[in-house]
């Protein structure tokens, strides 16, 4: 086990220049995929819907690539490597964060996803 020295930031400090610029691209994403939803004629209960559909999609990825960094499937061997891993676990944020932001978005003057 790997021993974390640092320590987390106080949720109380607020965000920061890099959360900031998170999820202002966070943002950006949501809204890229509302309009192209909204295109589609889904109402936001559908698109909010899929939305969190697709984060299972990509922890499921995510679980297929550690059974084959693992090797635990015999009729596929090492199909995936730890890299891979950690790409699906990345897949699996980024698509939870923009659910997160267009299910429960920010309005100009706030400061948190909830307020």
């Amino acid at each position: 086990m790997i021993a974390r020295t640092e320590q987390a930031t106080p949720p109380s400090a607020g965000p920061g220049p890099v959360e900031k610029d998170i999820w202002e691209t966070i943002g950006r994403l949501a809204r890229r995929f509302d309009a192209h939803d909204d295109a589609r004629g889904l109402d936001q209960a559908e698109q909010w819907t899929l939305q969190v559909l697709k984060i299972a999609e990509e922890t499921g990825e995510a679980s297929q690539a550690v059974i084959g960094a693992r090797g635990t499937n015999p009729r596929k061997g090492d199909s995936h490597t730890w890299q891979d891993v950690h790409a699906e676990v990345a897949d699996v944020i980024i698509t939870g964060m923009v659910a997160l932001a267009a299910c429960a978005p920010r309005t100009p003057t706030s400061t948190s996803l909830f307020n």
